[in-house]
């Protein structure tokens, strides 16, 4: 019982630090490839822009501390469930506005993005679908 106690941290702080270093990137291709004509960076190649040490070093940054602060609140809200069904739903959910609302305007899908993993994890902790439920622990409610 105690392994499993400490499996989770070990897994969830991973998941949540490449998760953020995902949507960084996300956003980082979006933004170069929305970039009105009349930017210098139009056009850029996406290998140069992810070159960029400037660019690589604030993404890092920020999904480094993204990562870090989603952490407790990943935990708490994926405890008791499928980890990689919620992971995957989350991310998936977040990816997907990430790709869709920068494009549409860069601060809405920097500022947007938290709210949607935050909403999608309370979404994976509140709800009753089988789907997101741990198999143990679904097992032991009956």
């Amino acid at each position: 019982m105690k392994n499993k106690r400490l499996i989770l941290p070990l897994i969830a702080l991973p998941i949540c630090l490449l998760s953020a270093y995902l949507c960084a990137a996300v956003y980082v291709v979006a933004l170069a490839l929305s970039l009105p004509p009349t930017d210098l960076a139009h056009g850029q190649q996406l290998a140069t822009v992810l070159s960029d040490p400037f660019v690589r070093v604030i993404a890092a940054f920020f999904a480094t501390v993204a990562g870090l602060v989603a952490f407790p609140i990943a935990l708490f809200c994926l405890w008791h469930r499928h980890l990689l069904r919620c992971s995957l739903f989350v991310v998936g959910l977040t990816v997907l506005y990430i790709a869709f609302a920068t494009p549409v305007a860069a601060p809405l899908g920097l500022t947007g993005s938290p709210l949607v993993a935050l909403a999608s994890l309370l979404f994976c902790r509140a709800t009753d679908a089988a789907y997101f439920q741990n198999r143990a622990s679904s097992a032991t409610v009956a």
